[in-house]
């Protein structure tokens, strides 16, 4: 939930990056939701990021990243 976040820089995107990396390697799946800073997303996409968690991993609401959570893991 990124609400909150109006900027990042170099330092939040390796934390992130860090947490997907973690994510992945436990096989569970990052969703980010409410990114409403224009600055985030562009840093996100130029980093790759964006890419490697995948736009469908990258939600308006809350909610969605909830339903989205609740449907991979009926998929188990």
């Amino acid at each position: 939930r990124m609400r909150q976040v109006p900027i990042i820089d170099a330092t939040g995107i390796k934390t992130i990056e860090d947490v997907f990396k973690t994510s992945k390697h436990r096989g569970t799946q990052l969703i980010l939701s409410e990114i409403h800073s224009k600055q985030v997303m562009e840093q996100l996409t130029e980093s790759g990021l964006l890419a490697s968690i995948g736009a469908e991993n990258i939600v308006e609401r809350f909610a969605e990243a909830l339903t989205q959570a609740d449907q991979l893991l009926s998929k188990q």
